[in-house]
């Protein structure tokens, strides 16, 4: 992965986070990217509605060649974004 790459994730990370907390609501507090999002304490609603936000905002959606393992942490779903070329500019 390229430098650029590297911070084209780490700003969808950002985010990504954003999208997240305003999903979770107040419940969220520091997110760690690299921690699974359930491990953190998301139930499954809000991942569900987090993950519509993320196919809305960045214009795309989790096709059946997407494994699950891609959509557990931040940094994945933000890799999954920047490999598919949905990244914003």
């Amino acid at each position: 992965m390229s430098a650029q790459d590297v911070a084209t994730v780490e700003r969808t990370i950002a985010e990504l986070e954003a999208l997240l907390t305003e999903a979770w609501g107040s419940e969220a507090g520091e997110i760690d990217p690299d921690v699974p999002i359930r491990g953190l304490g998301v139930d499954s609603s809000t991942l569900i509605a987090f993950l519509g936000r993320v196919e809305q905002e960045y214009d795309m959606e989790w096709g059946p060649d997407v494994p699950a393992s891609a959509l557990s942490t931040v940094r994945s779903i933000a890799t999954v974004i920047v490999d598919a070329g949905h990244a914003r500019g």
